[in-house]
């Protein structure tokens, strides 16, 4: 895939916070409506949810008094598109790695993950330089179901 001459790449940062979800969304739409993917929205944002969603649960925040919008953390968003895959890849300061877990069949969250791993090709969690981590999964898009990964992507996890 390396040789593949057309990455398109897009980046926003947004504070982590309950509405980062929704404004990450908004962001993959028009992203990929500028790039003409927008056959692979739905599955792109469901996606894209469940990887911000846990970002945002994971990432330390200030306590209430001292709360200031200023001074929440910050959740990076990157999507990155050839023409066979597309990669979404949130990045946050939260330790860890997100692992899948079996939920209880009666719970209302802790779904997400296995959601990300049967929608992607592939997925994976790596460090970051700071503490923090990288969540990314990678879409094959329309006749590319065999298509390589993407420079820098992993053995999926789990």
């Amino acid at each position: 895939m390396s040789s593949e001459p057309s990455l398109r790449l897009a980046r926003t940062t947004l504070p982590a916070l309950l509405s980062t979800p929704a404004a990450a969304r908004s962001f993959l739409r028009r992203t990929l409506a500028a790039w003409g993917l927008d056959p692979h929205r739905d599955t792109a944002e469901l996606v894209m949810s469940e990887l911000v969603t846990n970002a945002v649960k994971a990432t330390p925040h200030p306590a209430p008094p001292h709360a200031d919008l200023r001074d929440a953390p910050l959740v990076t968003v990157e999507l990155r598109a050839t023409a066979h895959v597309l990669r979404i890849c949130v990045e946050d300061t939260a330790p860890g790695h997100p692992t899948l877990r079996t939920a209880p069949t009666d719970a209302e969250t802790g779904r997400g993950l296995f959601l990300v791993a049967a929608l992607s090709t592939r997925w994976n969690t790596t460090p970051t330089p700071t503490g923090g981590k990288s969540t990314w999964a990678e879409l094959a898009l329309a006749g590319s179901e065999h298509a390589g990964p993407l420079p820098g992507s992993a053995v999926p996890r789990g």
